[in-house]
């Protein structure tokens, strides 16, 4: 599918993109062919494309500060921001918050130690969830 107006932020995990990438519409005055296979993947929503509403996280202070600090999550309700949970397990609609948290990186262990995209990490540990690998089993969580 082509975008032709606005923009948006997808998930394309299904399609082998690992972080979130945001989309812009076909330029209205371009010589050039639309073919989603060469340069205009940018401009286009692939199948197993998920759209994501909100992707917003604040970095300021790394600077200032050696790594990031997770302060918690401000959930929606009816298309407007409720004020800031810093519990994630206090939070509204929390068990499918709580999934999303829990599933959606990179987190891995090594010594039984978390590793990966510190923003991850930090996000997995609030949560108090457990990342379970096993020889030869695919990883899963707990609560």
């Amino acid at each position: 599918m082509a975008i032709v107006k606005g923009t948006t932020v997808c998930d394309e995990s299904m399609t082998g993109e690992s972080m979130p990438i945001q989309k812009c519409p076909i330029p209205e005055r371009s010589a050039a062919v639309y073919d989603p296979e060469k340069g205009s993947k940018k401009h286009t929503l692939f199948a197993g494309t998920h759209v994501v509403c909100i992707f917003c996280f604040d970095k300021t202070g790394t600077l200032t500060k050696h790594g990031l600090d997770f302060l918690g999550v401000q959930p929606v309700n009816n298309s407007r921001f409720t004020p800031i949970v810093n519990d994630v397990k206090d939070a509204p609609s929390s068990e499918e918050l709580l999934y999303a948290l829990t599933t959606c990186h990179s987190v891995d262990s090594l010594d039984d130690r978390l590793v990966g995209n510190e923003r991850e990490v930090r996000m997995f540990t609030a949560t108090d969830w457990e990342l379970v690998e096993k020889e030869g089993e695919q990883p899963y969580v707990k609560s």
